[in-house]
């Protein structure tokens, strides 16, 4: 079992983005989740009548992985996480932190072309 407080979240660029969604910063439009260095895709928005916002996050391979998380949009608190059930899978590894960087220096570079008049 993984304490809440042992959890190191982290938001990368992905590369499914428009340039105007960064700016989204209540429903982190354009960005894929890091826990623990394993990718998640966010998968859905809650907006209750209460007003909590929140945002479920799925690991990438969710065919094959249960691992989810939801965070509280107003301060990124954890409300839920199910952790990974395939973790000793040679497949199924945290990104290296080189991986994390070639991801954000490719969407950095996409960023600069569609901005650039050719």
């Amino acid at each position: 079992i993984i304490k809440m407080e042992n959890l190191q979240i982290t938001y990368i660029p992905n590369n499914r983005f428009k340039e105007n969604e960064r700016e989204d910063k209540i429903w982190k439009t354009g960005y894929d989740l890091l826990v623990n260095n394993y990718e998640f895709n966010r998968f859905r928005k809650n907006e209750p009548k209460n007003g909590e916002r929140s945002l479920n996050w799925r690991c990438v391979d969710k065919v094959n992985c249960k691992a989810s998380i939801t965070i509280r949009v107003s301060d990124d608190y954890v409300l839920r996480f199910i952790n990974h059930s395939k973790q000793d899978d040679e497949s199924h590894k945290p990104l290296l932190a080189i991986e994390i960087q070639v991801r954000i220096f490719k969407n950095d570079v996409k960023i600069r072309c569609e901005n650039e008049d050719v």
